[in-house]
This record gives C-alpha cells, structure tokens and sequence, in this order.
C-alpha cells in the first residue's frame, strides 16, 4: 500500500511539474487566449443582444396584448378556454418561451467564456512569475559559478 501511495504522488507530481512548464513556456499563448475569450464574449454580448431584444420586444407585446384582451395571466391561461384568442394564446406562449430560453443560453455562453477567459489571466501571470524567477535563480547559480571558478 505505502508503494501505491509513493507512486501516485510521484504520478501528481510529474502532473504539476508539466502544468507549471506548460504556464512557464505558453504564459503569452494563454494570456492572449484569454483576452481572445473575453474579446469574443462582449463581442458576441454586443451583436446579439440587440436582436434577441427585438424579439424579446415583440414576445412580451403579444404577451400584454393577449393579457389585456382577456384579463388572464398568459402564464396561467389555458389556450383551449379562449377560442377567439386561441392563436394570440398560442404565439404568446410560444414566443415568450423561446426568447426566454434563448436569452437564458446566450447569458450561459457569454458568462462560460467570459469567465474562462478571465480565469486564463492569473494563469497566465502565473506561468510569466515562474519565468521570471527561474530565469533570475539560473541567471544566480551562473554568477555564484563564476565567482568559485
């Protein structure tokens, strides 16, 4: 048992020292990878908000309209009491479910990447701090081997 355990952690080991090479060498990769993400999720945030606000617009006109004519809470209404606003019915619910929803996943993806590309930053200031201080303990140990020479 006690060799299973030294062999995991030796197994963990080798895992993190290749995560922290990988931020060593690709600190730039990740942290443009990161600003990327962001750029993508404001981008996408800004083109396709205004057209889902549109249809968002219409939905809830077709909600209110079907409310006031018949004094029932669209939500709470069943389409097959209203046989003249059956088709208002209809479409509301229709409507206001699908740009809900909708909305709903577009604030899910923005969120998801907006978040991994922020998470990517520290990441990658990580990996440049690990560059930096090792470049400084070898650029050390060549002048303390330079000294005793």
């Amino acid at each position: 048992m006690k060799q299973f355990i030294i062999k995991l952690f030796r197994e963990l080991e080798k895992i993190c020292e290749g995560i922290i090479n990988s931020f060593e060498n690709n600190y730039y990769q990740i942290f443009r990878g990161g600003i990327f993400l962001i750029g993508v999720s404001l981008a996408g945030l800004s083109q396709t908000m205004p057209v889902l606000l549109d249809h968002e617009q219409y939905a809830m006109e077709l909600k209110y309209e079907f409310e006031e004519k018949s004094n029932v809470n669209l939500a709470d209404a069943e389409c097959e009491d209203f046989k003249t606003l059956y088709k208002e019915c209809k479409l509301g619910k229709y409507k206001v479910n699908v740009v809900s929803s909708t909305i709903e996943l577009l604030n899910t993806l923005i969120s998801f990447l907006f978040f991994i590309g922020v998470s990517m930053i520290p990441f990658s200031i990580l990996g440049y701090v690990i560059k930096v201080t090792s470049e400084n303990s070898n650029a050390d140990r060549t002048v303390d081997a330079d000294t005793n020479a």
